[in-house]
């Protein structure tokens, strides 16, 4: 039973630092692009920064995109026992 807690636990902590992670490899693969493409690093930065603000209002539907994945994870885990709870014999 504890395992099953701590693997929630380490899931959601998952699920908390992953996007920033993600957004870390991003940066660094635009910021190299827009580098070899000949602008500066810091000109690289700044249009990787503008991009992510050009982005602020879809942020809520982005957010909710791995939530909707993890619960869907869930569910395909655990069907047999979500379809014996809801069917009572």
């Amino acid at each position: 039973m504890k395992s099953k807690i701590l693997k929630g636990i380490l899931g959601l902590a998952l699920l908390t630092i992953s996007p920033f992670f993600m957004l870390a490899i991003v940066c660094i693969l635009y910021v190299a692009f827009q580098m070899i493409g000949g602008a500066s690093f810091t000109a690289g930065v700044q249009t990787f920064i503008d991009l992510i603000y050009s982005l602020l209002p879809y942020f809520s539907y982005l957010t909710a995109i791995p939530v909707i994945m993890v619960i869907a994870i869930l569910i395909y885990k655990n069907k047999q026992f979500i379809l014996s709870k809801l069917t009572r014999h």
